[in-house]
């Protein structure tokens, strides 16, 4: 179920000697910070020590913002548009949506004397932003010597970080093995519109834009005596839609300019490391898959 946030006027007059503003925001925000820790220790002349550690975080955002005029009320005589008229427009939709996931595995096994010893730690930390943001104007009649200004904008946030040591120590049959992945997923649509509406104003704009940000980071580290395993993911990808436009319309500017105008802006920044260490044997290895 999406969270909702609109603002609108709908069949509905206006007459205001000043600017009529319509403005949604939404800024939801998660924050998540888990950490699993296990250890081991045994001793004797035969011993044998296992530990394990394990996180998995899942977090989603899904909103829809609106700002919009949709209809405007007919006359007394049920006839034609009575419209809005004022000293200026502005439909402002807007969402800063965060999400901020830490997710930390930590193990660790000791053995004394001769046996071995296992540790083994995964760390996984999964997002994802989906919302609808939009900004429009339809089936309206506008008019203004000011300006209309009609804007959508997303600039949604996600920093994942995931983590995994391991250590295994004691006899030269101790190993150690760490995972960690990072998996985002950021799919907005983003649409400023004038639609089926007869617009006369000083200066019209029609504006959507996209800025929406990930930061990923993934560190597995496994240090055993005989050997180590460990491996680093990062898996990451905007998939967003930028719409600005006037459709079946009659826009008029008396002083100035018309624009319309799409802008996406996403980026990802992304590290991904894995390391290990042991006498016989170290096997680290990392993987990163960006998209946009």
């Amino acid at each position: 179920q999406a969270a909702q946030v609109q603002a609108y006027m709908k069949n509905a007059s206006a007459d205001a000697k000043g600017a009529l503003t319509i403005t949604a925001n939404e800024s939801a925000t998660i924050t998540a910070d888990i950490l699993a820790k296990s250890a081991a220790t045994s001793g004797g002349f035969i011993a044998v020590a296992t530990s394990g550690a394990g996180v998995s975080i899942e977090n989603s955002i899904h909103a829809i913002v609106k700002a919009y005029i949709d209809g405007t009320d007919p006359g007394n005589d049920g006839m034609g548009n009575m419209g809005l008229t004022a000293g200026g427009f502005s439909l402002a939709a807007r969402d800063t949506s965060t999400i901020s996931a830490t997710a930390n595995a930590v193990s660790f096994a000791r053995t004394v004397g001769f046996g071995p010893a296992t540790s083994v730690s995964a760390s996984k930390a999964a997002n994802s932003i989906s919302n609808l943001v939009g900004a429009f104007a339809a089936n309206a009649q506008i008019t203004t010597a000011g300006s209309l200004s009609i804007a959508a904008t997303e600039s949604a946030i996600v920093t994942s970080e995931s983590y995994a040591p391991s250590r295994a120590s004691g006899s030269l049959f101790s190993t150690a093995e760490a995972a960690a992945q990072a998996a985002n997923v950021v799919g907005n649509t983003t649409e400023a519109v004038i639609r089926n509406s007869t617009v006369t104003a000083g200066h019209i704009a029609v504006r959507a834009s996209d800025a929406s940000t990930i930061h990923s980071f993934s560190g597995a580290l496994a240090v055993g005596v005989s050997s180590g395993f460990g491996g680093g993911v990062a898996q990451n990808l905007i998939d967003n839609a930028v719409n600005a436009h006037a459709l079946d319309s009659t826009l008029t500017a008396t002083s100035q300019s018309i624009a319309v105008e799409a802008l996406g802006l996403g980026s990802i920044l992304t590290l991904a490391a894995g390391a290990s260490g042991g006498l016989v044997a170290g096997i680290a290895g990392t993987s990163t898959i960006q998209t946009i």
